[in-house]
């Protein structure tokens, strides 16, 4: 199970996302920091790589708050939930 976690981190780096650079720098303040608020970003990625599949910021934002949301689980089903999303999404970027 570490394995598929280490292949989730590896594949944020590799694709360049893994930072929170990819929000200009005028925006940390409004960096979502609670986990509704991280959950209500997610789900705003996922609509537009729904609308527009090819859209790689958001396939890379989905794949990176997935990834958040899913460190942040106490319960193991749902953690490896959210990280097999951020994996998927993360392939698809």
């Amino acid at each position: 199970m570490k394995l598929n976690y280490l292949y989730v981190i590896i594949i944020l780096i590799v694709s360049g996302n893994l930072s929170l650079n990819s929000f200009a720098q005028a925006d940390y303040s409004t960096m979502p920091c609670t986990l509704q608020e991280e959950k209500s970003v997610l789900e705003k990625f996922k609509a537009e790589a729904v609308q527009d599949p090819m859209n790689y910021t958001s396939l890379c934002r989905a794949s990176l708050f997935s990834a958040r949301i899913g460190r942040r689980q106490s319960n193991n089903d749902m953690k490896n939930q959210y990280f097999t999303e951020a994996k998927n999404y993360a392939e698809r970027a």
